[in-house]
């Protein structure tokens, strides 16, 4: 239980962009679960704490989302056995993840806080009763408010363009640079070989003396 606040507070350090997916988890796979098996007594009541409130020391929910949740919770197990387990969870949200003795070492505490025996099964719910009804309807109250959204796409670095220079583009014959193509007629006359006098009217030049 306590390891999955501290890996999910851990991943959002390195991808905080993944906190819509990690709100959208706790939604589906914690709070709804509550909301179906209630907790009926101090044990349940302080794993409800355990697996939703250290979600919100760690930056996965919000502080409005489980204020209901926090009342009743600090109502069943009070305000110093609360603190204790929330000394103990933020303790384990600094722990590495290769440091598996230490979390052992969190879970025993977390034992001792309760008043029950590490080394023995977890203790067998109470029949659910007013303290149930009392969690279920402080967890159907806590939904965190999350929209699934897409990551953002990639934008897209505009092309390097090449500089404009004067005269580029303008299609005028002559200047340097133009763009466009002559057309057909002009084609035509840039490649007929010069005339020499006489041969437009068809009379031969006059001999040089």
């Amino acid at each position: 239980m306590l390891e999955e606040s501290r890996a999910e507070r851990a991943h959002l350090g390195r991808r905080p962009g993944d906190r819509p997916y990690l709100r959208s988890s706790a939604k589906t796979l914690i709070l709804e679960d509550f909301a179906n098996q209630p907790a009926s007594d101090p044990w349940q009541a302080a794993m409800a704490a355990g697996l939703v409130l250290a979600r919100r020391d760690a930056g996965i929910l919000d502080p409005d989302e489980t204020e209901p949740l926090q009342q009743v919770v600090e109502g069943i197990l009070g305000p110093d056995t609360l603190d204790t387990l929330a000394s103990i969870w933020t303790a384990a949200h600094a722990t590495g993840d290769e440091d598996g003795q230490t979390m052992l070492e969190h879970a025993r505490a977390w034992c001792q806080a309760l008043a029950t025996e590490p080394h023995q099964p977890e203790p067998t719910p109470m029949p659910q009763g007013s303290v149930s009804s009392e969690l279920a309807e402080a967890i159907s109250k806590s939904p965190p408010r999350w929209r699934p959204t897409r990551p953002p796409r990639p934008r897209r670095r505009p092309g390097r363009r090449r500089p404009h220079r004067p005269g580029e583009g303008q299609g005028q014959r002559g200047r340097p640079g133009t763009a466009s193509r002559p057309n057909s007629g002009e084609g035509l006359r840039a490649r007929r070989p010069p005339v020499h006098p006489g041969q437009r009217t068809g009379r031969s030049a006059p001999a040089r003396p």
